[in-house]
């Protein structure tokens, strides 16, 4: 009769992608012959979108299928890191991240296998909870070649 149900709301299923569950997860206990309404809080979270490239003479080429990466600046967080893939344009985005800060890198092993010069690999940035949600854009990396 009365049973403890762990739920767990993926973000991808909500109506909007820049909304974010406040918690991974979230128990409720039943109860017999009971209907129970369940507030599950919701945040307005930020998109991240940023370019690879790479120069050679002074000219400047988008580096596609590069892996990106992102992750908390402190702390494990449940569905993290994530993982993206340069587009043929040198682009990738991130969508519906919770406000916080989050650290952005390169797999630096791919680009030292894929012959270019080491440089900044790694970029950190803030999300900040804003009623539309928070774009940041330009997250952009330049290697060498």
């Amino acid at each position: 009769p009365f049973e403890e149900y762990f739920l767990t709301l993926e973000p991808q299923f909500l109506d909007n992608p820049l909304w974010v569950p406040k918690f991974s997860t979230f128990s409720v206990i039943s109860e017999p012959s009971q209907f129970r309404q369940i507030e599950v809080p919701i945040i307005v979270g930020g998109i991240v979108r940023g370019r690879v490239t790479y120069a050679i003479g002074g000219e400047e080429f988008s580096a596609e299928n590069l892996s990106v990466t992102i992750a908390p600046e402190s702390g494990e967080k449940p569905g993290f890191p994530k993982t993206a893939t340069s587009f043929s344009t040198g682009e990738f985005e991130f969508l519906g991240l919770a406000p916080g800060r989050y650290v952005v890198s390169l797999n630096a092993s791919q680009v030292v296998q894929l012959g270019y010069q080491k440089t900044e690999l790694t970029r950190t940035i803030e999300i900040r909870v804003l009623p539309d949600g928070d774009q940041i854009n330009n997250v952009d990396f330049r290697l060498e070649r």
